[in-house]
């Protein structure tokens, strides 16, 4: 198990982030929408935390993502993940957390 009792975050203040149902015209094709609330004060922190994670190779893991010109799946491409942790909201429809990972120490040697 992880110990946190050293934990150092890597934001001055956390990201939040919620699912919604999707209010826009296109709700019959994507249900649900997320959101990223960024604290203006933990903004540069995000980008040094995202360039320390691309310095790294070892954060790397292989994954699939959307290419929207051809609208498919591409396999085994580099991605990092950035996680967080969530609860579902009172009326069991959407959900909510906040994302701010363990602060990165070594800086970023591009």
């Amino acid at each position: 198990m992880a110990d946190f009792s050293k934990f150092v975050p890597a934001f001055r203040f956390p990201i939040k982030w919620s699912t919604n149902n999707n209010t826009f015209d296109d709700s019959d094709k994507f249900s649900k929408t997320i959101g990223l609330c960024v604290p203006v004060d933990s903004m540069r922190d995000f980008i040094n935390h995202c360039e320390k994670l691309l310095a790294d190779s070892s954060n790397y893991k292989t994954g699939k993502i959307y290419d929207p010109a051809t609208k498919t799946e591409l396999e085994n491409q580099a991605v990092i993940w950035i996680n967080g942790k969530g609860l579902e909201s009172k009326d069991g429809q959407n959900f909510y957390g906040n994302i701010n990972p363990r602060k990165i120490d070594v800086e970023p040697n591009f």
